[in-house]
């Protein structure tokens, strides 16, 4: 059923989100057997869990994006890195 489920979903998103989709999988089925299964949460799965949610949101934040790009320009400016302006004069 799962399987027939990720396919009707990866015709109707693209392929990006479907494997942001394949990675929360096992973060749901970890609290689904703590919660139904009575399984042991360890926590080294919370700290997995949280660097997945925490990648899958930096991988998708347009804000995270935004200051990253800000981030960059102001760094290649500072540093005097940016490549020279072929239609700039010299001096």
């Amino acid at each position: 059923m799962a399987f027939l489920a990720f396919f009707w979903l990866l015709k109707q998103l693209d392929a990006t989100s479907m494997s942001y989709v394949a990675l929360v999988i096992p973060i749901v089925a970890v609290f689904l057997g703590v919660s139904l299964g009575n399984e042991v949460l360890d926590p080294l799965a919370i700290l997995g869990a949280g660097t997945t949610l925490t990648g899958i949101y930096v991988a998708t934040s347009k804000r995270v994006s935004a200051w990253v790009r800000t981030v960059k320009g102001k760094a290649a400016v500072s540093t005097g890195s940016a490549p020279p302006n072929p239609s700039e004069p010299k001096r």
